[in-house]
């Protein structure tokens, strides 16, 4: 079945949406990603290798360690992690990372901070394949070169293992976008 309407007159149509010599435009569009990690054997961390994530464009960042779970930055990009339960991740800016929460870090991953975290995950000792996630733990990468040149924040939704015992690998979803200056 097909229907179609069309009213014709010479009437001025209802104003648009469209504001006249306006351009919309999205800032730090947020995408998701599902990351499998190297098969490797918890016992030797190095047999996971090394993973690159796309942020955006050619930029990437590295997961390596127990399986692929150390964040590390790549080419011309610093680390900084931010814990905030009073900005939203779609409100996140370069600034609310680097003034004055502190220091690039060179790798993020198991967090040793305790009740301050510096990292994005506490080892589980009931299920250790299955991590528990810090809340409201944000990852940003910096570029330094240029600078002013895009950056970006990710935060990690989910954290799993695939397979049993040895060998076995990680399985992450990340939430990535666009950092306003």
């Amino acid at each position: 079945m097909v229907a179609v309407s069309c009213q014709k007159n010479s009437e001025t149509p209802a104003s648009s949406l469209q504001l006249p010599n306006q351009v919309a435009a999205v800032s730090g569009i947020v995408t998701t990603d599902t990351i499998y990690g190297n098969w490797g054997y918890p016992a030797t961390p190095s047999t996971y290798g090394t993973i690159k994530v796309q942020l955006g464009g050619t930029d990437s960042i590295a997961l390596t360690s127990f399986n692929n779970s150390f964040v590390q930055a790549s080419g011309s990009y610093q680390l900084y992690y931010l814990r905030t339960t009073t900005i939203a991740f779609s409100a996140l800016s370069t600034s609310d990372f680097v003034n004055p929460p502190g220091a690039p870090s060179g790798s993020i991953g198991l967090n040793t901070g305790g009740t301050t975290p510096n990292g994005w995950y506490n080892y589980n000792p009931s299920s250790p394949g299955n991590p528990l996630l810090v809340s409201n733990f944000y990852i940003a990468a910096v570029n330094t070169s240029p600078l002013g040149g895009t950056n970006y924040a990710f935060y990690f939704r989910y954290a799993g293992g695939d397979g049993t015992g040895s060998p076995n690998r990680g399985k992450y979803i990340i939430t990535k976008g666009v950092l306003n200056p």
